[in-house]
């Protein structure tokens, strides 16, 4: 797990806009490219708009995986390539983000990226945050979005807490309510203000709100946002393969979340709704 903080200048009644990306799986001949361009567009026409990197970003799996089959590459890799694919693959997924990649606060490892390390000497989110100068975030993170809201002032007029994390390792189950119930477990130890996962490939979101004691014996009520981050990767495409295409659970949930926080004097008056992009 990683900690790290940023902060940022916002007057009040301004919005910003903070974007979870991830589960991209460049490389795959199920990749959503089409898709993964749009979001990259939205990103890019959306003001005061952030991106957290939610990890596998790129497929990740050559010949020596034992989950290597010829059939779920994208034909655009080559043989020939099999000898340094995540380079490769890094390098095109790199191509793509580049119009946003001042927007990233953070790259998240995803468990392709994490495999790929264990038994190879390469690790390629390292790779990805040199190339866009943005700190990774470990496998987990918690990260603070500081807001300051007076010019001149250095010190936050108060946080939000994002909890993230790329997912537990398994599938995300059969049923429509086990995305929302599999985050709930993920972040039950947590106490973020805004706690996504991906992984699972379904895209997500839930809030609840919990009772907080306030000094002058008052209480409040705390709306805790939950979500799973989308994908971009089918489960199954006409005329390729894919490792999830035999599993009972649903389609895949082509698109990602989005975070957007209308910003007041006070962290409780500002206004913070986590949406589903669907593509």
């Amino acid at each position: 797990m990683e900690l790290l903080s940023k902060d940022i200048h916002v007057q009040d009644g301004s919005e910003i806009n903070i974007f979870f990306l991830g589960d991209i799986h460049e490389g795959s001949a199920n990749h959503a490219e089409k898709e993964f361009a749009q979001a990259i567009r939205i990103i890019k026409d959306t003001e005061n708009s952030y991106v957290f990197g939610m990890g596998d970003y790129i497929d990740a799996i050559n010949h020596h995986d034992k989950r290597f089959n010829p059939s779920e590459i994208d034909p655009e890799y080559l043989v020939k390539d099999l000898k340094d694919l995540p380079v490769k693959q890094m390098n095109k997924l790199y191509t793509k983000i580049k119009p946003i990649q001042d927007k990233f606060l953070g790259l998240l490892y995803g468990n392709h990226e994490e495999s790929y390390v264990k038994y190879n000497s390469f690790d390629p989110v390292h790779y990805l945050s040199n190339m866009m100068d943005v700190p990774k975030l470990g496998y987990t993170a918690i990260f603070r979005l500081g807001i300051i809201r007076e010019k001149g002032r250095t010190r936050p007029n108060y946080n939000f807490i994002f909890d993230l994390n790329h997912g537990p390792h398994g599938g995300g189950g059969m049923r429509e309510g086990s995305p929302v119930n599999k985050v709930h477990d993920v972040f039950r130890w947590t106490s973020g203000d805004v706690r996504v996962m991906g992984h699972i490939h379904s895209l997500a979101e839930d809030a609840k709100k919990f009772i907080e004691y306030r000094q002058g014996d008052n209480i409040s009520y705390k709306t805790v946002w939950y979500g799973v981050s989308g994908c971009f990767m089918y489960k199954t495409r006409e005329g390729t393969r894919g490792y999830f295409e035999a599993s009972p659970s649903p389609h895949a949930g082509i698109g990602m979340l989005k975070c957007n926080i209308k910003i007041h004097h006070q962290k409780n008056a500002c206004l913070v709704k986590l949406e589903k992009i669907i593509l």
